[in-house]
């Protein structure tokens, strides 16, 4: 019988990098990681102390508070959304902001099981509904129906904020659509529990109508009979050794992670040391070692699961048919395509959930990449992860432009969840070369200012750093998670817990996919017939 055999990868700190190099890497990453923290204790706040103050004078809990109580003893919750709507203001010129739209989504372990937790913030106009307030609960929803994993609801919403209705209220996924998705998830069996607590206004009020239970506290303004019982998921049986038992223990510490990223993103690093840290004892099965280098495939486990990887390979690696040559990493060549194709599909057949490691500079251009039918190739790797019905999770970890970013399973095509970090870069190209595109005709071919007048230089100068700027600034990974193009902006070293609570939601309910016996995997005869294995005279 086939087995899975998982190999070491990776190697220490001390072996991976000079001394000197992970102290700066460290140094800058931590002061990344300290304004990520003071924003998101700011956003947690709410609209201030004060707010919290008439909450509790109203005999209530903040909704913080009661997701503390909610959860799981010694439990972590692992919040999403965190930053939409960060940095804008509501009602005109003595507007409001509306901290991470007004409603708080995460995932909390309850009873021992992982749900979606979906609370409007009382301490932000009364839990009242903003700009963006739909989209982010439709958001959690998507999240809870592809998996299977239970919602609960704590609702306490005085409704719209009128001054913005007319960006919340109409549109296909206006607030409206938020009941269409409670009515899937329980056409789809999926328990919804609500918690009613005070104002239940208008849509906050809609909230719990489908919901399978319904608990009020004695301030809710609604009257809503409780609905069908509970109908739990079929889970695989996992026990508690599985998950966290000793086998599960990292080889290196996962907080060496915020040191391996050059704070330089045209810097080089091995992305083999981050899966390294984030792959259970860092065991790994590579698949397809010695074709489409760039990338990086193989298996995993993640808090005991088995998971695939795909990851971009940063470093040179040779030209598969110019002899002595090398090709640049972080680009997407035929082969790569070709290889992270095969693997996603062997993965799809076999049930295995899918982590992309996103550091992606873009599709390989010019005449080389379209006599091969780049193109073509690409075609087919977007095909298959628009038809996969495996979970996958994708992690920005640097660099996600243009079509790459795209084809390696971006917030487009239906991750179950997209992370990025404190350094992600999300744009079509970096702000450098879009600067050079867009003076092009005033540069020659190693892209120097080609005229000899000194005003003019200045000036050709001038436009081309604020055309920099303005895509660099673009490109913050706060004002992606403001407008939701990303879920969730982590530390580094914050990968791995949330890797290990994702793969989980992945496998808690497994009846509405197929997850297959490793001992019958494809990837068994995918390493079988892909394996170098030079001829021994």
């Amino acid at each position: 019988m086939a087995k899975v055999i998982l190999h070491p990868i990776g190697s220490s700190i001390e072996e991976a990098l000079a001394q000197r190099d992970f102290a700066q890497n460290a140094a800058r990453m931590a002061e990344l990681v300290t304004e990520l923290r003071q924003r998101r204790a700011e956003i947690r706040d709410g609209w201030g102390e004060e707010y919290a103050e008439r909450v509790h004078a109203k005999g209530k809990m903040t909704t913080w508070e009661r997701i503390e109580a909610l959860k799981d003893p010694e439990s972590r919750v692992f919040p999403i959304g965190t930053f939409v709507n960060y940095g804008r203001i509501f009602g005109g010129k003595n507007g409001r902001p509306s901290p991470s739209a007004g409603v708080i989504t995460a995932f909390v372990r309850v009873e021992g099981r992982l749900a979606v937790v979906i609370a409007n913030d009382n301490t932000v106009a009364s839990g009242s509904w903003w700009p963006l307030t739909p989209e982010k609960i439709e958001r959690a929803q998507e999240v809870a129906l592809r998996l299977r994993i239970p919602v609960i609801y704590l609702v306490d919403c005085s409704g719209l904020f009128l001054p913005e209705q007319s960006s919340t209220f109409p549109g296909k996924t206006g607030a409206g659509h938020i009941f269409k998705r409670n009515s899937l998830l329980s056409a789809n069996h999926v328990p919804q529990i609500a918690g009613v607590f005070g104002d239940c206004i208008a849509g906050g009020g809609y909230m719990p109508i489908i919901s399978d239970k319904v608990y009020m506290t004695e301030q809710a303004y609604m009257v809503i009979a409780g609905a069908a019982l509970v109908k739990g998921g079929k889970s695989q049986q996992i026990t508690s050794l599985t998950i966290g038992g000793p086998d599960a223990a990292p080889r290196y510490r996962h907080d060496e992670l915020d040191g391996i990223f050059p704070a330089d993103y045209r810097v080089m690093y091995d992305v083999r040391k981050v899966i390294a840290r984030v792959a259970d004892t860092s065991l790994f099965w590579e698949l397809l070692p010695h074709t489409g280098e760039e990338m990086v495939t193989g298996i995993a486990r993640r808090g005991g699961l088995y998971v695939g990887i795909i990851a971009n390979n940063q470093q040179l690696t040779p030209h598969p048919r110019l002899r002595g040559r090398s090709r640049p990493g972080g680009i997407l060549y035929r082969e790569g395509i070709a290889k992270i194709s095969t693997f996603s599909r062997a993965c799809n057949d076999d049930g295995i959930p899918l982590i992309w490691l996103q550091d992606v500079s873009g599709f390989d251009i010019g005449l080389e990449a379209e006599k091969e039918g780049l193109l073509g190739y690409g075609s087919n790797l977007i095909y298959t992860n628009s038809t996969n019905a495996v979970p996958m999770i994708t992690v920005l970890l640097r660099k996600a432009s243009g079509a790459g970013y795209y084809a390696m399973t971006g917030l487009p095509y239906d991750p179950v969840v997209q992370l990025s970090t404190p350094i992600t870069r999300l744009a079509v190209m970096e702000g450098r070369t879009l600067a050079i595109g867009a003076y092009n005709t005033k540069l020659d071919d190693n892209f120097r200012i080609v005229s000899e007048d000194p005003e003019e230089r200045a000036a050709i100068e001038a436009g081309m750093k604020a055309v920099e700027d303005r895509i660099t600034k673009d490109m913050d990974p706060y004002k992606a998670a403001s407008q939701m193009d990303t879920d969730e902006i982590v530390a580094p070293s914050e990968l791995r817990s949330y890797l290990e609570v994702l793969v989980e939601m992945c496998y808690q309910s497994t009846g509405y996919r197929r997850v297959k016996n490793p001992r019958i995997w494809s990837m068994h005869d995918l390493r079988v017939l892909t394996d170098f294995s030079p001829f021994q005279g």
